[in-house]
C-alpha cells in the first residue's frame, strides 16, 4: 500500500502563539512557532525560532532591568507580544490558514497556555537562581 505525503500534525494559530507569548515571554511563542515548523518539515527553521526566542527573552530582562521605575508595568509585555503576533501571522499565517483550509486540525490552547506557564516558571526559576548568585549588598 502505497501513502501519500503525510499531513501536518496540529498546528498553533498566531493567536495562541501571542498567548504564550504574553504568558512566558518570547521563547514560549517561539517554541510553538518552532513546534509548527517541525510538523511542516522545516527543522532548521524552527531551531532558529527558538535561538531567537531565547536571545529576545535575555534581551528583554537585561532591558526591563534598565527601565526607569516610571516606565509603565504593561508597555513591555504588550509590545513584545504585539511583536511576535504580527510577526508571525505575516512570516506563516498563510501557512496556517492553508492548513485549516485543508482540513488540518488546530493545536490545543491548553497546551499553548501550558508552554506558556511553564517558561514563566522556568524564567523566574533562572532570575531567582541568579539573584542568589550575587553577592550581598548587590542590587
Amino acid at each position: 500500500m502505497g501513502e501519500g505525503p503525510s499531513k501536518p500534525g496540529k498546528l498553533y494559530s498566531p493567536l495562541l502563539v501571542a498567548v504564550a507569548t504574553l504568558l512566558g515571554a518570547p521563547v514560549a511563542g517561539c517554541i510553538l512557532v518552532g513546534h509548527n515548523l517541525r510538523a511542516l518539515g522545516k527543522r532548521s527553521a524552527a531551531w532558529q525560532w527558538l535561538l531567537w526566542g531565547v536571545v529576545g527573552t535575555a534581551a528583554l530582562l537585561i532591558v526591563a532591568y534598565f527601565l526607569p521605575d516610571r516606565f509603565p508595568n504593561s508597555a513591555l509585555p504588550i509590545g513584545y507580544t504585539l511583536g511576535m503576533y504580527y510577526g508571525v501571522k505575516h512570516a506563516h499565517g498563510a501557512e496556517f490558514d492553508t492548513h485549516i483550509a485543508t482540513g488540518g486540525a488546530r493545536a490545543s490552547a491548553w497546551a499553548a497556555v501550558g508552554v506558556g506557564l511553564t517558561c514563566l516558571v522556568a524564567i523566574l526559576g533562572v532570575l531567582f537562581l541568579a539573584i542568589l548568585a550575587l553577592p550581598e549588598g548587590q542590587p
